[in-house]
């Protein structure tokens, strides 16, 4: 059986011609692979994460699957945020087009775990904005977006990631706004939710 790439699907069973919506599925699996796997160059392999998301977005569009449509598209901002090389700041930028673009679709009413995670990945990436010198209008937006995701990712509803993710997120956030000369205590709590 051949190996999978981003270019054939798992073993060549499923061709986009024959099952375009499973072998789509296979692509956003093979790039969540290429993004999580430990080993090999990063840069490389997020680069092979990259090709196989815009395959699976081939088939996966808006209008016909856009749930899937949206996951796919929140894959692509991670790879795209965790990019090693090239150009730092259009990498954050195609991440952030990216997470706008799944926000269309997973809207908390009707997708609140993929919203909130979006909402989350999206903070993340205008936190590393602020580090390359985004500031504070970075940084509110960051405030702002872990802030929506925070009001699904409740304590009480999700612990695991309250407690690992938004608490850290917002402590982190709070500390660069005072340290970094941003504002108060009193306008960092004035920051509303992201929509």
């Amino acid at each position: 059986m051949p190996a999978a790439t981003a270019d054939c699907p798992a073993g060549g069973a499923d061709t986009r011609e024959a099952h375009p919506e499973h072998w789509a599925g296979t692509q956003n699996n093979l790039g969540i692979a290429w993004t999580d796997i430990p080993t090999g160059d990063r840069a490389e392999n997020l680069g092979k994460a990259i090709v196989a998301y815009g395959l699976a977005l081939d088939v996966r569009t808006r209008e016909t699957h856009p749930a899937d449509w949206a996951t796919t598209q929140n894959n692509l901002g991670e790879a795209w945020r965790n990019m090693p090389t090239g150009d730092r700041a259009q990498n954050l930028g195609k991440a952030i087009a990216a997470y706008g673009l799944a926000l269309e679709v997973q809207t908390r009413d009707a997708h609140p775990a993929a919203w909130a995670m979006t909402h989350f990945n999206l903070a993340l990436a205008y936190r590393d904005r602020v580090a390359m010198g985004g500031g504070r209008p970075d940084l509110g937006l960051a405030i702002a977006s872990v802030r929506a995701a925070a009001s699904v990712w409740t304590d009480a509803d999700f612990p695991y990631y309250y407690r690992n993710s938004i608490a850290p997120a917002l402590q982190e956030f709070l500390t660069t706004w005072l340290q970094g000369g941003h504002g108060t205590q009193a306008e960092f709590d004035a920051i509303p939710p992201a929509e």
